[in-house]
């Protein structure tokens, strides 16, 4: 197990990265617009728990953006964040349990 963990990590960091460009490198650019949803599913930040995960299970989402009510990014919740929590309703008696997920 130590000699598995000794190979981590696989990849040199981002100074040594930096350091090794040229100026010409530097200067240069992806394009991911052909990759990027231009018009993603977004909840508003005063959502409630229920509405999001319903946007979730019908969907299928991923990712979902949290804009504000000037529909500004805010934040983003992902499917594992949704999976963190386990709603329970008794007799019209809602709670939230938070989950101890890696």
């Amino acid at each position: 197990m130590d000699h598995f963990r000794d190979a981590y990590p696989r990849f040199p960091d981002l100074e040594s990265v930096k350091s090794a460009l040229s100026v010409e490198e530097k200067e240069l650019y992806i394009d991911l617009r052909p990759f990027i949803n231009n018009t993603p599913y977004t909840a508003y930040d005063t959502s409630y728990y229920p509405k999001i995960f319903g946007l979730f299970r019908a969907l299928g989402l991923r990712h979902l953006v949290i804009v504000n009510k000037n529909n500004e990014v805010v934040g983003m919740v992902t499917r594992k964040d949704i999976a963190r929590f386990r709603e329970h309703n008794s007799r019209g008696n809602v709670t939230i349990t938070f989950l101890d997920i890696l």
